[in-house]
């Protein structure tokens, strides 16, 4: 067997929460839920919670949900807790919530509301919902506590995921 590895250990709780919460360097987006499983969003799964991430503009918190619904629908709820200070100076590029659902309903992502209005910055195939720097006020982090998308739509094809093999 392999003897224990400390510097080892340190690289598990990093990619936990690079999974859940990570700020990219280049574009400084800050993306919740990037990487997690799309079994971790079935209807009807224990909802997943991630509760004070830290970043460099302060913690956050969400939950993601996918109820189980007796129509067949699906939908996602999902509530972010931002502090107050990113409504002053949020995150450059923006905040980047992405919603992996189960791959009978990726890519069919098709109507979001935030705060109960409608909200239009979503993609499909990107499986995202996209909030840009200048639209974080005080207003859209109170709103953001209550988040709806709904997969109704036609079956997008997903964006191909990129990787550059010569970096």
């Amino acid at each position: 067997g392999w003897p224990y590895a400390s510097p080892g250990q340190a690289n598990i709780p990093m990619a936990l929460k690079w999974m859940l919460c990570f700020e990219e360097p280049e574009t400084r987006t800050l993306w919740l839920a990037k990487a997690t499983p799309r079994e971790w969003l079935k209807a009807g799964e224990t909802p997943i919670a991630a509760t004070n991430l830290t970043t460099r503009y302060g913690r956050v918190s969400f939950t993601l949900s996918a109820p189980a619904s007796a129509s067949g629908g699906y939908s996602v709820h999902a509530s972010l807790w931002l502090p107050a200070s990113f409504g002053e100076s949020p995150p450059e590029g923006g905040i980047r919530l992405r919603l992996r659902a189960p791959l009978g309903t990726a890519g069919k992502l098709s109507n979001v509301t935030v705060g109960g209005k409608p909200w239009t910055a979503f993609s499909a195939s990107k499986e995202t919902i996209d909030f840009a720097a200048s639209e974080i006020t005080p207003g859209l982090i109170e709103q953001a506590r209550s988040i709806r998308a709904y997969f109704l739509g036609k079956n997008r094809p997903l964006r191909p995921a990129s990787c550059d093999s010569s970096r």
